[in-house]
């Protein structure tokens, strides 16, 4: 009712017909709230911390709602293992000291060349959120070897002719990595930007199908002339899949074919079209 629930409450019975007696026989009470827990951190990079070794980057969740974070848990699985269970995970708990930077956490006995999925939840006072969305890394086969972590800058929708912020980040500072060593499907690369370590780039959807970043093994190399691995492929998915369910929907369908006849231009006729026929005939 917006009122403080701190504090003590006090219930009063009053009878209205006193001179009727009577004898109350029992009375009981419902009381409704909910906890705020955190909710999911995003992981900003899963990067080769050394052989047998991943370092796991995240950023706090955008909105508590107030709650503090006293703890972070982390959890992995080999990408093949047949069953994904919560039960079959590995889980580091705790692996954040409150008030500690960076976010992040060293992965280790791991096995080189195996790749893994990793996720990471909040904890409060409340109890423990939601996991975050899975990142995926893969240990160095090769002591030394650079690896790279390619991922989305933000979480805008994926449209036709608008380019989509990503990085490229490598476990060590490198040098000769440059526009042409980013292989896109159905797209374009460009905005390149960056040195040592991190790199920016965009990527401007093109035709209708999933849109594709890879990063090819030794195009670059670091200070002991190491070539670096190759990175695990980046999917930005199909233009207008807002759910990320790998197929188009009757409203983002609609959405394309708005954008069509009344967005800016960068969706053209023959776009929207290949979306409906894939809305059609899946």
């Amino acid at each position: 009712m917006g009122e403080d629930p701190n504090g003590q409450w006090t219930l009063r019975l009053t009878d209205h017909f006193p001179a009727l007696g009577g004898t109350l026989r029992s009375w009981s009470i419902k009381v409704y709230g909910h906890v705020s827990r955190p909710g999911p951190p995003a992981i900003t990079s899963v990067i080769t911390a050394g052989a047998d070794c991943l370092t796991v980057a995240w950023n706090a969740p955008p909105d508590n709602d107030g709650v503090t974070i006293t703890a972070y848990d982390l959890r992995y699985i080999e990408t093949s293992a047949d069953e994904t269970v919560g039960t079959n995970w590995v889980v580091a708990e705790d692996i954040w000291t409150a008030g500690s930077e960076p976010l992040e956490y060293t992965i280790t006995g791991l096995t080189s060349g195996v790749q893994y999925d990793v996720q990471v939840r909040a904890v409060s006072s409340a109890g423990a959120g939601d996991w975050s969305a899975v990142a995926t890394g893969i240990p160095a086969a090769v002591a030394g070897a650079p690896s790279i972590y390619l991922a989305r800058s933000d979480s805008a929708p994926v449209r036709f002719g608008s380019p989509v912020p990503a990085t490229a980040t490598f476990s060590e500072p490198v040098t000769g990595f440059a526009l042409e060593d980013i292989v896109v499907a159905n797209g374009a690369a460009g905005n390149f930007s960056g040195s040592g370590a991190v790199y920016s780039f965009d990527v401007t959807p093109a035709q209708v199908g999933e849109v594709t970043v890879d990063i090819g093994a030794n195009v670059a190399e670091d200070a002991e002339s190491n070539g670096n691995t190759a990175a695990i492929r980046l999917s930005l998915g199909i233009p207008y899949d807002d759910d990320g369910d790998g197929s188009i929907g009757y409203p983002e369908a609609v959405n394309a074919v708005l954008d069509f006849l009344f967005g800016d231009g960068t969706t053209t006729r023959d776009q929207a079209v290949g979306l409906v026929l894939l809305y059609l005939f899946p």
